[in-house]
């Protein structure tokens, strides 16, 4: 398919929706706050968002939501959250955080990728201590609403120096054209002590080549952390915080990054500044974008002073010339 590359510098400028700054109908469910939107075009402008209720960690499991307008988001005939933690299964036994949803055309399936985390004393099958190990899972379901995680997980875990010992955030295309699964995660560097940015492929979605390239986004005074990518004009895009995570000033602004084969990434620059938002106050954190009338809209999740989760609503202030190819952007076809 000959798509003509897009410019993205209508990508790099956003104005807050007068209504979306942040958004209030998007249900806590006796959580003090929300987190990790991932946004999900679907047919007849209908959209859905996946996202956790945080703090605290005990209410951090998916939550699904749907919406006409993307101001107003409800979830009757939903029943939250999608999955909860198994005290008796060992990957899953504390909270299941950084929801991803996919909707593969080939398979007529939906696949939900989460991050799960393992409490204090924690030991897997084989005896291995894994106490409060992040790692990475994956649901399936027939219709969106019900998810099945019950075998072949967790599907990603750490094994090398720079994933430390978490993998997170996943963020996961469907490659039409090679017949596999893209995920792009984080994880902390043991040795530079920083979050990075890794790859991962797969064709069937439980079996995962980690990129011999990784990580691929790494700073040596930053963190990067909690992905979203998506595919338009033969282009990967990558909106992504960037700051810093474990020290005393605790920050992240949103970037953006671009690149033509996923591997070989272009900083673009801060695109959203935490510091001029009071519900962000303290850091930007996972996004989520999609591709409507020609328009970026840019869902950003952030903490105030008080560490309470917010989602604002953002839109690029200028149209651009960029082809969405599928699914907002989540199928390369």
């Amino acid at each position: 398919m000959n798509i003509p590359s897009a410019d993205v510098n209508f990508a790099k400028h956003f104005s807050v929706h007068p209504m979306g700054n942040p958004l209030f109908s998007i249900p806590r469910y006796q959580a003090k706050g929300i987190v990790h939107p991932d946004v999900l075009p679907m047919e007849e402008k209908n959209f859905l968002m996946v996202y956790t209720p945080y703090p605290p960690e005990e209410k951090e499991n998916p939550c699904l939501v749907y919406s006409s307008d993307l101001i107003h988001w409800r979830d009757e005939s939903v029943s939250n959250p999608l999955l909860t933690p198994d005290s008796n299964v060992w990957w899953k036994n504390w909270h299941l955080a950084d929801p991803d949803l996919l909707f593969v055309p080939e398979h007529k399936r939906w696949y939900l990728f989460f991050q799960p985390r393992s409490r204090q004393g924690t030991k897997d099958p084989y005896g291995k201590d894994v106490s409060r190990q992040c790692f990475i899972a994956v649901a399936v379901s027939n219709d969106g609403i019900l998810f099945d995680d019950s075998s072949d997980n967790p599907i990603l875990i750490s094994s090398f120096p720079h994933e430390g010992i978490e993998v997170r955030g996943p963020s996961v295309l469907w490659n039409s054209r090679e017949q596999q699964f893209e995920m792009y995660y984080d994880s902390r560097d043991l040795h530079s002590g920083r979050y990075v940015i890794n790859r991962a492929i797969s064709r069937g979605g439980i079996n995962w080549n980690k990129d011999i390239r990784n990580p691929l986004i790494s700073f040596p005074d930053k963190d990067i952390w909690h992905p979203c990518v998506r595919f338009f004009s033969d282009s990967y895009w990558m909106y992504v915080p960037v700051g810093r995570v474990k020290s005393q000033s605790n920050y992240g602004d949103i970037w953006l990054f671009t690149s033509k084969d996923g591997v070989a990434w272009k900083s673009q620059g801060i695109v959203i500044c935490h510091s001029l938002f009071p519900w962000m106050a303290r850091t930007a954190y996972r996004s989520s974008f999609i591709l409507l009338e020609d328009r970026i809209h840019l869902f950003v999740s952030g903490f105030d002073k008080q560490g309470i989760g917010h989602i604002g609503y953002f839109i690029s202030a200028k149209k651009g010339k960029a082809v969405d190819f599928a699914f907002g952007g989540k199928v390369i076809l």
